[in-house]
């Protein structure tokens, strides 16, 4: 739905960046024609990147993509199912959060206690190996579909949350990853 959606443009902004590390890109999405257009949109321009960036929008099975998931050095993702998964797998998961509060839907981390690792309302919070992002306007979080209210409603706080903000989590993750395994 639109209104937890990051906008093309921010992860444009993130798939160069990842490129620039010498990391691959997977894009991952439901087969629905919606999927693979959002896809298609961050991946055009990548296509000369010697296949770095990969579409594998449709074409994996939810246990393909846990897979995927368990070889991947960060997971970076909105407000859905699969973040979750990435959670429940233990990954290194970076979550872009907008309208709705993490202390009710946040991504849980598998080492977590009864208590709630989230508060309404930080611009970072790191439970385990989840860091959960938000932006900044003050109504954050509304609780609401965007900020119209609608499923087609754009989210002022995922507009505002910049990609830089998710580039240098994704730095602190892969630093700390690196740190780990010297």
């Amino acid at each position: 739905v639109a209104y937890k959606q990051w906008p093309i443009a921010h992860w444009r902004a993130l798939v160069g960046a990842l490129l620039e590390r010498g990391l691959q890109v997977v894009l991952t999405g439901a087969p629905s024609d919606a999927d693979r257009a959002v896809v298609a949109a961050v991946k055009a321009g990548f296509e000369r990147d010697d296949g770095r960036v990969v579409d594998a929008t449709g074409a994996l099975e939810l246990g393909q993509v846990g897979a995927l998931l368990r070889g991947a050095a960060v997971y970076v993702g909105g407000d859905t199912s699969i973040t979750h998964l990435a959670a429940a797998c233990d990954v290194a998961v970076v979550a872009l959060y907008g309208p709705i509060n993490p202390r009710y839907f946040g991504p849980w981390p598998p080492s977590a206690t009864l208590e709630v690792p989230y508060v309404a309302h930080a611009l970072v919070q790191r439970a385990g190996k989840i860091a959960v992002l938000q932006g900044s306007p003050p109504c954050v979080p509304c609780d609401r579909a965007g900020c119209l209210d609608r499923n087609d409603s754009a989210s002022v706080c995922l507009m505002t949350l910049a990609p830089t903000r998710v580039v240098a989590e994704v730095d602190r993750v892969l630093a700390a990853r690196r740190a780990t395994m010297a």
